[in-house]
């Protein structure tokens, strides 16, 4: 099942009975079992007709008795289990528990189960639950779905701020609508009853995304900017990020350049390349394949060969972790071709 079609039943008010969410998006996961909840407890008796579990050792024979008893003077109740690493275990009671319940759930009961992520290859619980009603994977949104959604949050607020401004908050920020929404209320609160939002208020408040200051570190490396290089090294360093988390970031970068470099070196067109990247950064194809021209891929393989030499370094003591970053970025700056 498709966001989408679970959006058409909470519209419809046509639910199914069982919904498996899973993914790394839990702000929109969040959503949308609080949207279920409220058509399927209308009736209101919160507190005797929802149940949550939580977590992997949940009792299931409490469980079982909270989704077999009768609701208490409503026509419906909900079930709620969260991480409870059902997909995790090779074989255990919680995966034989659910895959038991599903098939005779009593049709006043309606349950939600939410998990960071499964593993598809356990097909016959994966069934069982698509069988009882639906799974719903909720992976990270596309840049685009995430500016027409702060988009409309500006809205909702009375604000105005550009596309382009918009697009430029998505892109300094992690993909998690979470951290997102929680940036535009830091704007909101900044500007206060000024109704026009500006790039500099979005610069001054937001906290830029590691990755986006990698992206800017390759910038001024493929533009031979040796002072805007160790600047943003430094800022890294400043703002405490984790070296080996920034060195890691560097490295897959570095190798989505040399993918895109070997594909348009192929004779790949750009809508060919960009199949190859995951669909969330699919939008970085383009500046991707601009960056591949500044190397060569001899050299970037080179560069990949000793980036893992200094993370290993890194790894043993041997080096100090800025300090492996800096050596590297020199060499990718003083070896460009």
């Amino acid at each position: 099942m498709t966001i989408p079609e679970l959006d058409k039943q909470i519209s419809n008010h046509t639910l199914s009975q069982c919904y498996l969410f899973y993914g790394e998006e839990d702000f929109l996961m969040r959503q949308k079992a609080e949207q279920v909840k409220k058509i399927v407890l209308a009736g209101g008796l919160e507190d005797f007709n929802l149940h949550i579990f939580d977590g992997k050792k949940f009792n299931i024979s409490e469980a079982a008795d909270a989704i077999e008893s009768f609701p208490q003077m409503s026509e419906r109740k909900l079930v709620i289990f969260k991480n409870t690493e059902v997909f995790k275990a090779a074989k255990g009671d919680v995966a034989e528990f659910f895959e038991s319940i599903l098939p005779k759930l009593p049709p006043y009961t309606h349950i939600i189960v939410m998990e960071p992520d499964i593993d598809k290859r356990k097909k016959g619980l994966l069934a069982a639950f698509d069988k009882a009603g639906g799974v719903v994977a909720f992976d990270y949104l596309k840049p685009n779905q995430l500016s027409m959604w702060l988009e409309s949050l500006f809205d909702a607020e009375g604000k105005r701020a550009l596309t382009s401004d918009i697009a430029y908050m998505v892109s300094i920020s992690s993909p998690s609508m979470a951290q997102l929404k929680n940036e535009f209320d830091k704007i909101i609160n900044y500007v206060g009853e000024r109704e026009k939002v500006a790039r500099e208020d979005i610069d001054a408040v937001m906290v830029k995304s590691v990755e986006f200051k990698i992206f800017a570190l390759i910038d001024n490396i493929v533009a031979r900017k040796t002072d805007g290089v160790f600047a943003d090294l430094k800022e890294m360093k400043e703002s405490r990020e984790p070296a080996i988390i920034a060195f890691s970031l560097i490295l897959s970068r570095l190798g989505e350049i040399l993918m895109a470099k070997l594909l348009t070196d192929e004779g790949l067109k750009f809508n060919d390349v960009k199949s190859y990247f995951e669909p969330q950064k699919q939008w970085l194809a383009g500046k991707t394949i601009d960056q591949s021209r500044a190397f060569s891929a001899e050299f970037l393989r080179k560069m990949l060969e000793y980036g893992a030499e200094l993370d290993y370094s890194v790894k043993i003591g041997k080096i100090n972790d800025y300090a492996a970053l800096e050596i590297f970025a020199l060499a990718i700056l003083t070896n460009i071709c």
